[in-house]
């Protein structure tokens, strides 16, 4: 689930030709859930069953991981894209 998120997020930002930074943030609001507000309604209203918390924080774990990679892709994305566009210093 983790993952198609952050690939709706990325689908949706190249159909609409943003650049790599726009579509960084479109990818990280897409596949960002608040995991956060999972955790605490489930030790409120479940305080008995910590056990249930479990899957929580490892969706949110994962949902980390995800989110670094997207920055990164972004980021090599604009190095590459600065690079096209500057002379090459022939001529």
């Amino acid at each position: 689930m983790c993952g198609l998120s952050f690939t709706l997020g990325r689908v949706a930002a190249r159909v609409l030709r943003l650049d790599a930074r726009a579509g960084a943030s479109v990818t990280l609001a897409c596949g960002m859930n608040n995991s956060s507000a999972s955790a605490v309604l489930i030790t409120t209203t479940l305080p008995d069953r910590p056990h249930i918390l479990l899957p929580v924080l490892a969706y949110g774990l994962l949902q980390k991981v995800a989110a670094g990679r997207v920055v990164r892709m972004g980021e090599e994305t604009n190095r590459r894209s600065t690079r096209a566009d500057q002379p090459t210093g022939t001529g």
